[in-house]
């Protein structure tokens, strides 16, 4: 048997981090200071519903994450509802704008041609959108040095109406961080793993049921029945060492010792936990100078089922920027709204922000009827902000004091903040903890 292991934090990375720690032998203790696992990806009740803490949405490139879901023995089908990629968007008018992927053609083709047929758009505005996907295709999706994306796509030559139709929202959507400050190669890097390897990376997964459910209940119970102890409601308040390294854990009274500790909770956390020695003063000012945006999520509940023109519908011009037709998760009378990063809305109450946003999807979409109910969702740190240059704030999985190890999206990774980098850091912290 290998050494004792124990997990702050039964989030996503905490549990993918996790369960490839045991498939290796080890022996593995979660402490989860919340009552659920899930961390920032976790179900909630809405009514007799249950739901996201706020709509998530997964898509094909995230091979990391269905590797980890075939290895807790499910299938994809048993899970996920595919749909071939549709970003359009309602702009007010008659006219729809956005991209239609050609579901036919091998990666990269079907980009290419779904650019030079965009709805909304004119034959300009489709050969220069064309004209940067093959630029940074040549560059290999790699910049020389970060900058922020609005400058690299006007340096490019992309106009103002194609930023504020196409690349804006798809930067809000996979970053959550506007344009003008978001990182170019971040934002790049979505674009390689997604759009230029196989045509089924493109591919949006929607979830059956409530996000809870995908993984961190199956996780969990795939856990516990190798012997796995999971403490939910146990917050960490020290991390215990030596001259040596790392010896275990403090939760109020009580000690949890062990030979490894992975920090798998939020940034805060993190910050929060890290012992104050000199040789993790590097690590600790990196992670003070990461900051993190927030997303809001509205819930509108309707009498009848509801009947988006796509599953994912974009509003441009209004606070709402994403719909989600959530019959396709089993919940045919909730629409989710999705709001990416800041802006005014934060400063709104529930009740104005409520209104507001049933005021907008009933203008563009007026076959609606209006909601019987709604809930607000703020997780006013959803994400890091994924700014240009943050990369060399992003800490590695090990950190310099033997035993301790770091586990999350917002560490050094090519993702931005999404589920897919939070599986794909515990996996690789994982897995330099049985290398070492």
């Amino acid at each position: 048997m290998n050494s004792s292991v124990i997990v702050i934090g039964g989030g996503w990375a905490g549990l993918s981090c996790a369960v490839e720690l045991v498939a290796a032998g080890y022996q593995v203790t979660i402490l989860e200071a919340a009552p659920q696992l899930g961390g920032r990806a976790r179900g909630v009740r809405f009514g007799e519903l249950m739901v996201d803490n706020g709509q998530h949405l997964l898509i094909g490139a995230y091979h990391h994450t269905l590797e980890l879901l075939n290895k807790l023995e499910y299938q994809e089908y048993e899970l996920f509802s595919r749909l071939p990629l549709r970003l359009l968007s309602n702009d007010g008018s008659d006219t729809q704008t956005g991209l239609i992927l050609a579901p036919y053609l091998p990666a990269p083709l079907n980009l290419a041609w779904g650019l030079l047929t965009m709805q909304g758009f004119d034959w300009s505005a489709r050969f220069s959108a064309l004209r940067f996907a093959l630029r940074m295709r040549l560059r290999a999706f790699t910049l020389s040095e970060d900058q922020d994306l609005g400058s690299l796509l006007r340096d490019c030559g992309q106009s103002t109406e194609l930023i504020h139709k196409l690349w804006e929202p798809l930067c809000l959507a996979t970053l959550n961080t506007p344009f003008e400050e978001a990182s170019a190669q971040l934002f790049l890097n979505v674009l390689r793993d997604s759009f230029s390897r196989h045509t089924r990376d493109t591919d949006i997964l929607l979830p059956y049921g409530d996000i809870g459910q995908l993984l961190p209940a199956r996780a969990s119970n795939w856990l516990k029945l190798r012997g796995v102890n999971i403490f939910t409601g146990r917050r960490v308040t020290r991390l215990l060492h030596n001259a040596g390294g790392i010896t275990g854990v403090t939760c109020g009274e009580q000690e949890y010792l062990a030979d490894q500790v992975i920090l798998a909770c939020p940034l805060e956390e993190s910050r929060r936990l890290l012992p104050k020695l000199p040789q993790l003063s590097t690590l600790s000012e990196s992670l003070q100078a990461m900051g993190s945006y927030p997303i809001t999520t509205i819930y509108l509940q309707y009498a009848a089922p509801i009947h988006l023109p796509y599953p994912l519908y974009g509003l441009l011009g209004t606070h709402a920027q994403w719909l989600v037709d959530r019959s396709h998760c089993g919940q045919p009378n909730l629409l989710a709204v999705v709001i990416s990063g800041p802006g005014s809305h934060m400063e709104m109450t529930r009740e104005e922000l409520a209104q507001t946003i049933i005021a907008e999807v009933a203008e563009r979409l007026p076959k609606l009827s209006q909601p019987l109910d709604f809930m607000i969702i703020k997780e006013k740190r959803a994400t890091f902000r994924a700014l240009a240059g943050v990369n060399k704030y992003r800490p590695e999985n090990q950190t310099p004091l033997t035993g301790l190890w770091l586990a999350g999206d917002y560490t050094r990774g090519s993702y931005p903040a999404t589920l897919e980098g939070a599986v794909q850091s515990g996996v690789q912290c994982a897995r330099l903890i049985i290398e070492h």
